[in-house]
């Protein structure tokens, strides 16, 4: 078990840090009046934590303009589809013409259970910044709440929602032993290739495994988010586990996988050792999706366009586009429209129960290897710790933008070494290993 802490590094401690340069800092003000703000002022304005960029009167907080408005309506009635068997992705893509924020996001499966495999991806290419939530619980045939806690949308904003959805009832096991090779290309003769042994990209298994079998139909056979394990057969601690994004079967003699890592074991498969890989291999049965004709169409008598922005949808079937860019899918926004002065910046912004959303749509991820010292950053929001080599301290007092921030700390290893955690007002604390 992973050992998974969260600090809450507070705008009032870090702006009297005395690490601060107290000419570039920027001044707390507290929750805002009304008046005059210069430069670098920063205030909270209910939900909103905001900065100056000028000298200003105007109110900091995005301020309402009607009521929400619902993208598509949930009054459409949905057809279904269960025509392809496969991956089914459905994208929904937007270009506000309005700023305002969006309160949150919804999505409907036309049929799930446990065999149901689905993913949400958001993607902000203004920012060029992606979140994604892998298979998250769905209700059967019926909309799911994925809250997204007032993500805040400048008018011109470019961003996607990806619903990839796939349906499996059971898993066929493609296993054997092969010698590993850090390398990449076609591999020899019982051997696989693994371009990186840490965070691998592509895999590369020969036909012949080390019993001499031929595997060449089981592994041209994987499917789109199979997932491959790998362990050395006499260390089974040293392991990869990884998922299947792309299959290749051009060579005649190997299938070549590009990959996405899932998780590493508590040390790397080396190079030239013995291994087992098991294979989990979805069997597939039709996906099933919701959809609305033509609902995106420039003056559709019933639906159209919102006032807020451009919409178009795409859907693809494993990994193909089809021809269709007006219908709807299970994918639902409800998006305020606000007024917005130029003259503010958010840091952050607080749904009702408190907790921190950001504005850009995406976390970033910081790996940490011992021995190090790590001075935290408010760019940051989760540390992954390994402190197999050596013991890890990690200041928070000396992040670079004082804002709210959550920060998460995820120690994977299970050695003696020590990891520290301090500053920001919060008590000197180890974290223990897994």
């Amino acid at each position: 078990m992973t050992r998974l802490k969260s600090y809450q590094i507070d705008v009032a401690d870090l702006l009297t840090d005395p690490s601060f340069d107290a000419g570039a800092k920027m001044q707390w003000q507290g929750l805002w009046v009304d008046g005059t703000y210069v430069v670098n002022d920063v205030v909270r304005d209910g939900a909103w934590t905001m900065v100056a960029n000028a000298t200003t009167t105007d109110r900091p907080a995005p301020q309402e303009i009607g009521e929400a408005d619902i993208q598509p309506n949930t009054d459409t009635i949905w057809a279904k589809n269960n025509t392809h068997t496969g991956m089914v992705q459905m994208r929904h893509k937007y270009v506000t013409t309005e700023p305002g924020w969006l309160q949150s996001l919804r999505i409907r499966a036309a049929f799930w259970d446990k065999g149901v495999i689905s993913k949400i991806t958001l993607v902000n290419n203004t920012t060029s910044s992606v979140t994604v939530i892998n298979n998250p619980i769905l209700k059967n045939d019926d909309w799911t709440l994925l809250a997204l806690d007032n993500v805040p949308l400048p008018s011109g904003t470019d961003f996607e929602i990806w619903y990839d959805y796939y349906n499996s009832d059971a898993l066929a096991l493609v296993t054997g032993g092969w010698t590993s090779n850090d390398a990449t290309g076609i591999p020899a003769a019982q051997h696989f290739n693994i371009d990186d042994l840490t965070n691998p990209t592509v895999i590369e298994i020969s036909h012949t495994d080390l019993d001499s079998d031929n595997r060449g139909t089981e592994l041209d056979g994987v499917v789109v988010n199979s997932i491959i394990h790998i362990n050395e057969t006499g260390d089974t601690k040293r392991s990869v586990e990884v998922n299947v994004d792309v299959i290749d079967t051009a060579a005649p003699s190997s299938t070549k996988y590009t990959v996405s890592l899932i998780q590493n074991g508590s040390g790397d498969v080396r190079d030239d050792k013995t291994c087992t890989i098991a294979i989990d291999v979805p069997i597939t049965q039709p996906s099933v999706f919701n959809y609305n004709t033509d609902y995106w169409l420039a003056g559709s008598p019933v639906f159209g366009q919102p006032d807020w922005a451009t919409v178009s949808s795409e859907l693809y079937f494993d990994g193909v586009l089809q021809a269709d860019t007006n219908d709807a899918y299970g994918i639902e926004l409800i998006f305020q429209e606000a007024s917005v002065s130029a003259d503010w910046e958010m840091l952050a912004v607080s749904n009702l129960q408190g907790t921190t959303a950001a504005a850009d749509l995406s976390w970033t991820f910081v790996n940490l290897t011992g021995p190090v010292t790590h001075e935290a950053s408010t760019s940051e929001d989760m540390l992954i710790v390994d402190a197999t080599g050596g013991d890890v301290t990690i200041n928070l007092h000396s992040v670079d933008l004082p804002r709210p921030q959550e920060l998460n700390i995820k120690r994977t290893d299970n050695s003696a070494n020590v990891v520290t955690v301090a500053g920001a007002g919060s008590p000197v604390e180890t974290i223990d290993g897994a």
